[in-house]
């Protein structure tokens, strides 16, 4: 990291020979990463930093946090007012995402950041939306709908990363189809009428809950786009490089996209189609209400070749589940025989990760029979070389269940841990395995005995001890006391600690001189989760966090108890 290189050769006498030799684009993105090493350093979060494609982070030592005081103050005192402001707002938002999942919603520095005008409060905000997503979402739609309306392209631009950041928005379209789509959606918003953008507001919130969705292809329907974008993503998928992201955004315009059909319907006629399996769901996700579809899928899955049967079979699965069609014994009888025949042509990957994709006791139910295959085809996979990285990829919940059901899966799971430690497939296993597994402790206590590794292993291992903190009293709540008061451990992994202790808050207390100790922290991060972790001891200190030298620490304060009446303003 270039800036972090400069700000180690920064004395007073250097400094204004640094200034001369930056250009000003140069000395924006300069000073941008200083201002946001200084929040980092006034939250005492700032123990290394780690460059692009390097395996190891760099140490920062105190004269190298010093220098960036001294930067960030020269930068500081010739700027606007607002900056210094916003910089303590910065602070706070960055705070309270560290402080989750046991602070409570900022309503007024949300909305401030909203309207703040530099960079770095922005993207904090945009990070703290994306990482929490659990911001009321009429009222966050309240604030951002006026930035639609405010006649400025970068208000409509800023306001809707809020609502990707916020709703878990991904961005497939890119390139000029990207591009254009996002200044129609601009122009739309700019002009749209309140029943418009009433259901904007509706479709956006819908997703905030749940799977993430390509915001732009979201808005396309409530805003009327969809015919004005279907030639762009049709002669978007012609480009090798651009052809998934096209067809993915497709396939999420979903029935508003309806008219896409025919041209579907004609790609899947030519031998070399591509992804056909891909082409299948977008079909299915588009085309629910036009009868050629289902016709086209029944077909497919009584007669097509074994590829179009098994993406036949995905479809329907998937329609049905959504309800949009009905079932029968005839889909069930033809679906039981794709399964036997991906049985026998050893066809395993692709059983487990479509099965699994769709409840367990609903699959078993529409595919009577099904038990008993699953049964076979699990034991057999499970003695395949690449078995255990195929299941690392599903998600926890239908992990634990194979794990559950199947010892000797489980077995192989517990083997790759104990000579892969920091593997992203031991990862999995230990994420979906469950509290009650007596080797998890041993396995996690094993992987934080190594201090030579990365620092993000070491977080990683303890969020996974939080993991095993719940209801009831766990061996792992001792230990994880032990790494948050440990000041020799880098502050990300005590407030890693600290959250998983959130469930254990209640049985903190007969330890609670010890959580005191460290509201004398130097870390603003550590002062702040001592004083929530204390829980109903923490009163007793309010009054004195309420004069904490950060601004996130008063924040938090001020937000636990809004009655103190010296609280100083933000």
């Amino acid at each position: 990291m270039l800036s972090a290189e400069l700000i180690a050769s920064v004395t007073e006498a250097s400094l204004p020979e640094i200034e001369r030799a930056l250009s000003d684009a140069h000395r924006a993105v300069f000073v941008r990463e200083v201002l946001g090493f200084e929040v980092s350093r006034r939250l005492g979060e700032l123990d290394y930093v780690v460059s692009l494609g390097d395996p190891r982070e760099s140490r920062l030592p105190p004269e190298w946090k010093r220098s960036l005081q001294l930067v960030a103050n020269h930068y500081l005192s010739r700027a606007e007012p607002h900056v210094s402001q916003e910089l303590e707002l910065a602070e706070v938002l960055r705070g309270w995402r560290h402080f989750q999942p046991a602070a409570h919603l900022l309503v007024e520095p949300l909305r401030a950041a909203i309207h703040a005008q530099t960079e770095l409060v922005r993207q904090e905000l945009l990070q703290s939306l994306s990482s929490q997503r659990h911001v009321p979402w009429t009222w966050l739609w309240g604030e951002v709908r006026p930035l639609f309306r405010s006649g400025r392209r970068e208000d409509g631009s800023f306001g809707l990363a809020i609502l990707r950041a916020a709703t878990g928005g991904i961005e497939r379209l890119r390139g000029r189809a990207g591009a254009q789509v996002m200044e129609s959606v601009l122009r739309t918003l700019a002009h749209a009428s309140e029943e418009q953008l009433d259901a904007v507001g509706i479709a956006a919130g819908q997703v905030a809950t749940g799977h993430s969705q390509d915001l732009l292809a979201l808005l396309a329907g409530p805003l009327g786009l969809v015919p004005e974008i279907l030639p762009l993503l049709f002669e978007q998928q012609k480009h090798r490089h651009h052809r998934e992201g096209a067809l993915g955004f497709l396939g999420e315009l979903g029935e508003a996209a309806s008219d896409a059909a025919p041209r579907l319907l004609e790609m899947l006629t030519v031998p070399e189609a591509g992804d056909r399996k891909r082409l299948f769901r977008i079909l299915g996700q588009v085309g629910a209400s036009v009868p050629q579809v289902l016709a086209f899928l029944q077909e497919r899955l009584a007669a097509g070749d074994f590829t179009e049967r098994q993406a036949a079979l995905a479809t329907l699965l998937m329609l049905h589940r959504a309800e949009r069609i009905a079932w029968s014994e005839t889909l069930a009888q033809q679906g039981l025989t794709v399964v036997r025949d991906a049985l026998d042509r050893n066809q395993h990957t692709w059983l487990i990760t479509t099965l699994e994709g769709v409840p367990v006791d609903w699959r078993r139910r529409i595919l009577p029979g099904l038990e008993e295959l699953e049964s076979v085809f699990l034991a057999r996979f499970v003695e395949q070389s690449g078995a255990l990285s195929t299941l690392g990829a599903l998600p926890p919940e239908p992990l634990g269940r194979l794990l559950r059901e199947a010892p000797r899966l489980r077995a192989r799971f517990l083997d790759h841990a104990r000579t892969h430690p920091n593997d992203p497939t031991t990862d999995a296993f230990l994420e979906a395995v469950g509290p009650e597994t007596p080797e998890v402790l041993l396995l996690v206590q094993h992987r934080l005995h190594e201090r030579d590794g990365h620092p993000w292993n070491r977080q990683r291992a303890v969020h996974l001890l939080g993991r095993l903190v719940g209801e009831h009293s766990s061996p792992a709540e001792p230990l994880l006391l032990s790494l948050f008061l440990d000041e020799r451990e880098d502050t990300s992994t005590r407030v890693a600690a600290a959250q998983g202790l959130v469930p254990a808050i209640g049985r903190l207390q007969e330890r609670a001189p010890m959580v005191e100790s460290a509201l004398r922290d130097e870390s603003a991060l550590i002062r702040g989760w001592a004083y929530l972790l204390l829980g109903e001891n923490r009163e007793k200190h309010a009054p004195g966090l309420a004069r904490d030298p950060s601004p996130a620490v008063r924040q938090l304060v001020a937000d636990l108890h809004p009655l103190l009446p010296f609280l100083p303003p933000l």
